[in-house]
């Protein structure tokens, strides 16, 4: 293997930091010199030399790194060649990769989406939008992972990171956790994307820095906001049953997939599992001062009344009705209601939540 490249200047790298993975050997050149053996023997080598040992299944994907005098670099074309050896001629694997990085002088950030650190998942500054996808408008997306990196020697300082541009409200980080990187470590914070208006949203994370040409790196990041939607009519928001089942055909408001006795709607009312018997976890009435009582959080999708009764016979000055219950709490994610009537008033006292499809 092998690959030329050009320095313009050698000298603002303090060292090389190569990182290798090979199964089983390798001998790593750079301009012609020998610069890493790795599980190869001492000695001349030959194209037809076995590597030391059989590199064991588990240790082929491991990347090893070393160190190296940036001395070894050249003004202007340099050359990087990997002899990779097998440790027999009837081993029939085999596996290389090599990434040789200049480490300057100065501090230096880059920007990974992602844990990891390879150059397919650098970032530039101001560059393409870090995507988030569609997100429902009141809920938030899985958070991403930016990791930062001082490429350099000396120490990044004064680290810090805040949202700007068109939504910044819509797109949330996490502390990073540190204001210094040290030369050659790392850093993680997260980006959520929880969008408060339908459309496309944009910001850009600013990234301050001692970097002396990046002091503000700027993470461009993108999502769309979209609402609730039931596309084919069936009473079920398609998002719930896209969650479930894969697929918004073949499923109504009053199947009973599960067969648990709680039809589809009910499921997702209570945030229930339609594909596993779960009657047992709908919400619970109880006592409060007397009376009976029910808490229920809200979902999209759902239209909640609760109704009271002192009969479960139909067309009773007692039937159920909601106007003979009070509302304790009604917002965005909760309501709480109980009956007008004191238990233990003859004859008796029901409870009941009417759920209607409001996708």
């Amino acid at each position: 293997f092998r690959h030329t490249f050009t320095v313009a200047d050698p000298g603002r790298y303090a060292s090389l930091a190569l990182y290798l993975k090979r199964d089983d050997g390798a001998v790593v050149y750079l301009n012609g010199a020998e610069i890493v053996r790795d599980n190869i023997a001492e000695g001349p080598v030959t194209y037809t030399q076995p590597s030391v040992v059989n590199i064991p299944n588990a240790d082929e994907a491991k990347t090893w790194v070393y160190e190296l005098p940036a001395s070894a670099l050249t003004t202007g074309m340099n050359v990087m060649a990997v002899e990779v050896h097998q440790s027999s001629a009837s081993n029939d694997d085999g596996s290389f990769a090599a990434e040789l990085m200049g480490l300057p002088n100065s501090p230096e950030i880059a920007v990974f989406a992602g844990t990891t650190t390879t150059a397919g998942t650098e970032r530039v500054s101001g560059g393409s939008a870090q995507i988030f996808g569609s997100v429902f408008v009141g809920s938030s997306s899985p958070a991403q992972t930016v990791t930062i990196r001082n490429s350099g020697v000396g120490s990044l300082i004064g680290l810090a990171i805040s949202v700007a541009g068109a939504a910044p409200g819509d797109f949330a980080v996490s502390p990073l956790g540190t204001a210094t990187l040290a030369g050659n470590t790392t850093a993680t914070f997260t980006v959520t994307f929880a969008p408060t208006a339908v459309g496309s949203r944009t910001a850009s994370v600013r990234i301050v820095s001692s970097d002396a040409d990046e002091g503000v790196f700027t993470l461009n990041v993108s999502g769309t906001g979209i609402v609730a939607s039931d596309m084919d009519g069936d009473g079920l928001r398609d998002a719930w049953e896209l969650q479930y089942w894969g697929t918004i055909a073949g499923h109504g408001a009053a199947d009973d997939f599960d067969r648990d006795g709680v039809p589809e709607l009910l499921e997702l009312a209570f945030d229930l599992n339609p594909t596993v018997p779960d009657a047992q976890l709908q919400p619970a009435v109880v006592v409060e001062g007397g009376y009976l009582t029910i808490t229920l959080t809200k979902h999209p999708g759902a239209a909640y009344e609760v109704q009271s009764a002192g009969t479960l016979l139909t067309g009773q000055p007692t039937s159920f009705s909601a106007a003979t219950t009070t509302v304790l709490l009604d917002n965005g994610t909760t309501l709480k209601v109980r009956d007008n009537t004191l238990i233990g008033t003859p004859p008796s006292r029901f409870l009941r939540v009417e759920v209607t499809a409001a996708p």
